[in-house]
């Protein structure tokens, strides 16, 4: 999970580093296709934990509601999430305005990469209940993800994203 996240971030940097200093509009386009890659991941890395993960967790550690506040952590970013997605896959290269693009990037990635930081947290947490029960709800989520994987023709997208 620390590597997905990582991934992450370091996608949220990329997009803070470049913005400003694209100009071109084969480059804006390219720019915009890692954009909506970035957004394909996360939306799918956060479905994953709601649909699979989270529920196994809850399941093994018999604790109702256990990773609520993850969930509620993703609800928080997830209408700057929405408007960012938006933009990125309806603005026209010749319209790509770095000024906006910044502000809908700053609309949720603060509470985005604080989630990220947060959760491992929460994950290390989990230890007290046991290694093998993790290991188990991971291999759930791991199973529901390359299953998704293999269905999801949109996901085949010219970038290595967890």
């Amino acid at each position: 999970m620390t590597l997905a996240h990582n991934v992450l971030i370091r996608s949220l940097n990329a997009m803070y580093l470049q913005c400003a200093y694209i100009s071109a509009p084969t480059d804006i386009a390219d720019f915009l296709t890692f954009c909506k890659a970035f957004y394909l991941a996360l939306h799918h890395h956060h479905w994953g934990e709601e649909q699979f993960f989270f529920p196994a967790v809850e399941a093994y550690t018999k604790v109702p509601g256990i990773m609520e506040a993850n969930v509620n952590d993703h609800q928080a970013f997830d209408a700057g999430l929405e408007k960012f997605h938006d933009y990125v896959t309806t603005v026209k290269a010749e319209e790509y305005d770095a000024v906006k693009f910044k502000a809908l990037l700053d609309g949720f990635s603060v509470v985005l990469e604080r989630h990220l930081r947060a959760e491992i947290g929460t994950l290390l947490a989990l230890d007290k209940y046991g290694g093998k029960e993790l290991k188990n709800a991971w291999g759930v989520l791991e199973e529901a993800v390359m299953k998704n994987m293999k269905d999801q023709v949109r996901f085949r997208i010219p970038i290595s994203l967890v």
